[in-house]
C-alpha cells in the first residue's frame, strides 16, 4: 500500500506567461497516473489536503510527483520529484516540506511542496497484521420497548450472537468483543441508546495502531432523513441508524457521525470491517466508493478502478475523485433506496437477510476475497429477496486479495 497526502505548496513559479499558476499535482507509479488533485485557479500557494491510499500490485520501482500549471492548450510542468520505492521502504518515507525540482534535480527557487508519503510493502503489512490485535463492537436492537409496534424486530440480537461466535472462531479475544443490545438482562450502560452506541464506537477505535483489525456490526432499523449538514449527499438524504430511543432526529446516528467515529481515526495499515444489516444502508458509513458486483475478479487494475463509482463525498469541485486514505470496508444489506428483510437461519431462528447470507458464506468456506464474498452473498439472496447487498470502501483496493477480518 502507498499512503500519500498532498497537503499544500508555496511560492510556485509561473508555468506559463499568463500570470500566477493554476496548479494541480499528479502522482505516477511506474509511469501510470494514479492520483490527480483538484486544479486551483490563480494560486501560487495552493492548499489541496488530498489524502489517498493506493493498492499496489507486484514490486513497484518508481514514484513520481509532478506539479502542473493548467493551461487551455497544454498543461505546463512546473516541477517534479522522483522517489524509489525501495528507498521509501528503507528510509521511512517523507513527511513535511520538500523542494520542488526540475528534471535535472535542481531546486526551483523557493518553490516547495508539503506532503506525506509512506510505502508499506506486502511483507511489512503481513508482519504488522501478525502482531496486531482484533476488537469488535456488535449492536443488535429489537426495539421491543418502543411505543410503536411496527418498529419491533425479531432477529437482531440473534445476528450479533451468531457473529460473535464467528469472530471467536477467528481469533477475537472474548474480552475484546462488546455486545450492545436491548435484551432484558443487558446492563444499562450496554443498552442501545445513542450515547451508549457512540461510546462503544469510541471504545472500538481507542488505541488502534497499524496492523490492528476493528469489526463493527449493526443489526436494526436504518432510516433516511433530509441532509441538514452541507448538502453533500447526492440524493439530499442522510442515511442513519436508529437507536432504541423514540424520535426521528434525536435518536439516530447519521452516516456522517459514523464516518467521524469509526473511519477517521484509522491509522495506516489498520483495517475496519463493518456489517450493516438494516434498511437504507448502502452508503451508511459515507465511504467514497461503491463496488459494482458484476465485474470479474480477474479484471485489470485499471478496469477495477474504473468500475467503481464515486459517491457525492468523493468528488472535488473539478469532478476528480479523491479517496479517503483509510482501510475501511462496509458490507451493507441493501442500496440506499431499498429496505432489508428478515431471514430464517438453519436452526430456525430469525435474523437479518444480510447476516444470513454472510453466515452462509462463512459456513460454505473460510477464506474469501471481497469480490467473491459479495457475489456469494448476492447469490444467496437472489430469488428470495429484492434487496441488493453492497460493498463500499475508502480506496481502490485489490479485491482479488484474501478478505482479512
Amino acid at each position: 500500500q502507498l499512503y500519500i497526502n498532498i497537503r499544500e505548496a508555496k511560492d510556485l513559479i509561473n508555468g506559463d506567461m499568463g500570470g500566477a499558476s493554476d496548479p494541480f499535482v499528479t502522482v505516477k507509479v511506474d509511469g501510470e497516473v494514479r492520483v490527480t488533485t483538484a486544479k486551483l485557479s490563480n494560486e501560487a500557494n495552493p492548499q489541496w489536503g488530498h489524502e489517498t491510499l493506493i493498492s499496489l500490485v507486484g514490486n513497484p520501482a518508481k514514484l513520481e510527483i509532478q506539479v502542473w500549471d493548467e493551461d487551455h492548450f497544454s498543461d505546463d510542468n512546473i516541477g517534479h520529484l522522483i522517489y524509489r520505492f525501495a528507498d521509501l521502504a528503507n528510509e521511512g518515507g517523507v513527511d513535511g516540506w520538500v523542494d520542488i525540482t526540475n528534471k535535472k534535480g535542481k531546486a526551483l527557487g523557493d518553490s516547495k511542496i508539503n506532503m506525506a508519503i509512506h510505502y508499506y510493502p506486502t511483507e511489512m503489512i503481513k508482519d504488522l497484521r501478525s502482531k496486531g490485535n482484533k476488537r469488535a463492537l456488535l449492536v443488535g436492537i429489537l426495539y421491543k420497548n418502543h411505543p410503536k409496534a411496527d418498529r419491533h424486530l425479531d432477529g437482531c440480537i440473534n445476528d450479533t450472537q451468531k457473529m460473535k461466535a464467528t469472530l471467536l472462531a477467528r481469533g477475537y479475544p472474548e474480552e475484546n468483543i462488546r455486545m450492545i443490545n436491548d435484551a432484558d438482562e443487558t446492563p444499562a450502560d450496554l443498552q442501545p441508546s445513542r450515547d451508549n452506541i457512540m461510546a462503544g464506537m469510541k471504545w472500538l477505535m481507542e488505541g488502534t495502531k497499524g496492523g490492528d483489525i476493528r469489526f463493527f456490526q449493526f443489526s436494526g432499523h436504518g432510516i433516511q432523513r433530509e441532509d441538514d449538514d452541507d448538502g453533500e449527499e447526492e440524493d439530499g438524504m442522510d442515511e442513519a441508524i436508529l437507536t432504541m430511543e423514540d424520535g426521528h432526529k434525536t435518536s439516530c446516528i447519521t452516516d456522517d457521525e459514523v464516518f467521524g467515529l469509526l473511519v477517521k481515526p484509522l491509522p495506516p495499515v489498520a483495517r475496519l470491517v463493518s456489517i450493516m444489516d438494516c434498511c437504507h444502508s448502502g452508503t451508511g458509513m459515507d465511504l467514497p466508493l461503491v463496488w459494482k458486483v458484476d465485474l470479474d475478479p480477474t479484471s485489470s487494475k485499471k478496469k477495477i478502478i474504473n468500475a467503481m463509482r464515486g459517491l457525492s463525498k468523493a468528488f472535488e469541485g473539478t469532478g476528480k475523485l479523491t479517496f479517503t486514505a483509510r482501510e475501511a470496508i462496509l458490507f451493507s444489506g441493501c442500496k440506499d433506496d431499498q429496505t432489508s428483510a428478515d431471514a430464517e437461519f438453519a436452526d430456525g431462528s430469525q435474523g437479518g437477510a444480510l447476516t444470513f447470507a454472510f453466515m452462509e458464506a462463512m459456513d460454505h468456506q473460510k477464506e474469501w476475497t471481497c469480490n467473491l464474498l459479495l457475489r456469494r452473498m448476492k447469490a444467496v439472496l437472489d430469488g428470495s429477496f429484492t434487496q441488493k447487498p453492497q460493498l463500499s470502501t475508502c480506496w481502490a483496493m485489490d479485491l482479488s486479495l484474501p478478505f482479512a477480518f
